[in-house]
């Protein structure tokens, strides 16, 4: 089974590589391609670049069954 964290950025890619280091099977989904550039080199999961809501990345995987998806989006908000 796999863990599947939607979104690659600070948060995304720090979990991942936590995960990955204690011997998780991952994958995570972002949109920007760019984004994966962040994982750490402990990352040994899949990178899908695409829409996670559109089932087509998953297939083009093979992932048939996943133990949890984590959406990680924070949108900080400055007040200067």
């Amino acid at each position: 089974m796999f863990i599947v964290i939607i979104g690659c950025g600070r948060t995304g890619s720090r979990l991942a590589g936590h995960l990955s280091s204690a011997g998780h099977d991952l994958v995570v989904v972002d949109q920007n391609e760019e984004t994966f550039q962040d994982l750490p080199v402990e990352f040994s999961g899949f990178e899908i670049t695409g829409n996670a809501w559109s089932i087509i990345p998953w297939k083009r995987q093979g992932l048939k069954r996943l133990i949890y998806a984590l959406f990680l989006q924070i949108k900080i908000k400055s007040t200067l």
